[in-house]
């Protein structure tokens, strides 16, 4: 068996906290560097990339060197990373990393500064996963621990937002770079984080999430079996439910999966209602628990209902579709549960102008500290964000940033999503007798989607029999039912 290099290994045993190793596929000779890379070897021993870090090692213009700490997947804002600690910082190249971890294996850097007497920044996302990975100082070794006994081996570090996504290919093959600068800065994003706690993905949405990314294998009695009883059962019969798929009330939630539902937007129904519950919003109001709850099943329902349409194009996973549906508005939970006070003066707002979209609202709502550049941030890529934190599919986090601008560019993949999320947006306004920006339905967005004015003219019909008056509210249903 590979062991960790001898300052590692000599640490790890000195904490006395627990680990394991686990040995990948060697990759190349023995004092090569990794011919594969860190995520492709780590692939190939099973390690889930949501859990691999690693180190790199960086410089300052006066020759001080730092350890930063982030995910394999994402890189360093080094503006974020200056804010943070009040130096320009660089990579320090493959030369210095050799002089600093000279029992290492060359081009490996590990995460723990400690042994080599370095100051770490650890990224706040690394600080909140449960379980880490990472190279020993050896190619082919990882050593897996619990989050918090990694952080509990570096003394001192400072733990910060200091990273951001990648650029990524999707299922398409296109680059999804162009979503992730549609997120909040990550300086605002670090900030939030030092002054708030963001809500954790609850475990059993997490075990959902994992659920909803193999939709396409699950059973209709496997997807039910994985619905947890209560607030998630009633919201699946309910939209199953609804005139626009049909109307008939299923008998259980197997049923509701045989459906037009099927068994991936079953899941997705209990996996957005379950991490909805890491967020404590206020019930009442337009912009409300209640109401954001009825208008985001409504949706989910309707952009079911369209991309069944002979014309429409192209395919899109159900799960994703109905998940990102109902997630579309979780930027207005978040600034809800981080900022009370502001949202309930946005509530009051969206009801005395309920055709005047809520982006415009915030543009407009006084606040004061950091709500101020929060609020004025959106609630569109504060959810976009939520959701990327949350490491939910590229699509979901897509429609959260850009549903109500469906001409960004999100990535081929992602846009059917936003351009549906968008339109649904708007039918539902129109059909609650809004008039103005609100109710104006994107005909851009209808071509590029292969609709038909005829479909939508009877999608606005049977919305007006489900969708409450602009004057009761911002457009939420009377009952899915």
């Amino acid at each position: 068996m590979i062991l960790p290099a001898k300052a590692i290994d000599g640490r790890l045993r000195a904490a006395g906290r627990p680990y394991d190793l686990v040995t990948g596929v060697p990759c190349g000779r023995p004092g090569t560097a990794a011919c594969g890379g860190l995520e492709a070897e780590a692939r190939s021993a099973g390690i889930p990339e949501a859990s691999l870090i690693r180190g790199v090692l960086l410089t300052d213009c006066q020759g001080a060197e730092c350890l930063a700490v982030v995910r394999a997947g994402e890189l360093i804002d080094f503006d974020a990373l200056q804010a943070l600690t009040g130096r320009r910082w660089e990579p320090a190249g493959l030369d210095a990393a050799a002089r600093r971890f000279a029992d290492c294996d060359p081009g490996c850097v590990p995460p723990l500064g400690e042994p080599y007497g370095l100051r770490v920044v650890v990224d706040a996302a690394v600080a909140r996963c449960g379980t880490v990975h990472f190279e020993g100082g050896r190619h082919g070794c990882y050593v897996r621990m619990a989050g918090p006994d990694f952080l509990g081996l570096q003394a001192g570090a400072l733990v910060g937002r200091i990273a951001r996504p990648a650029p990524r290919e999707g299922r398409d093959g296109l680059d999804e770079g162009d979503l992730a600068r549609l997120l909040p800065a990550a300086e605002l994003c670090g900030r939030i984080e030092r002054l708030y706690r963001l809500p954790a993905l609850p475990r059993a949405a997490a075990r959902l999430r994992a659920a909803l990314e193999h939709e396409e294998t699950l059973t209709p009695a496997e997807a039910a079996a994985l619905v947890p009883p209560g607030r998630a059962t009633e919201r699946v019969l309910a939209i199953a439910a609804s005139p626009l798929l049909g109307g008939e009330r299923p008998g259980d939630v197997a049923a509701a999966a045989a459906g037009p539902l099927g068994p991936g937007g079953v899941v997705a129904v209990a996996f957005a209602t379950v991490a909805e519950g890491a967020l404590r919003v206020p019930p009442g109001g337009p912009l409300g628990a209640a109401a954001l709850d009825r208008e985001g099943e409504v949706a989910a329902a309707l952009c079911l209902s369209l991309a069944a349409e002979p014309g429409f194009r192209p395919p899109l996973s159900p799960g994703l579709l109905v998940a990102a549906a109902l997630l579309r508005d979780v930027g207005l939970r978040l600034l809800a549960h981080l900022f009370q006070p502001e949202f309930h003066l946005l509530n009051r707002m969206a009801a005395a102008n309920p055709a005047t979209p809520v982006p415009e609202l915030e543009s407009h709502l006084l606040a004061l500290g950091d709500a101020r550049q929060v609020v004025q941030t959106g609630h569109a890529r504060l959810g976009g964000w939520l959701l990327r934190e949350w490491q939910a599919p590229p699509p979901l986090v897509a429609v959260a940033c850009a549903h109500h601008r469906p001409e960004l560019d999100v990535g081929e993949a992602a846009w059917p999503y936003v351009g549906l999320a968008a339109l649904a947006d708007a039918l539902i306004a129109r059909a609650a007798g809004c008039e103005g920006p609100r109710a104006r339905v994107p005909e851009a967005v209808v071509r590029r989607l292969g609709l038909g004015n005829a479909a939508l003219a009877d999608r606005t019909r049977r919305l007006a029999r489900i969708v409450a008056p602009a004057a009761r509210g911002r457009g939420a249903r009377r009952s899915v039912a």
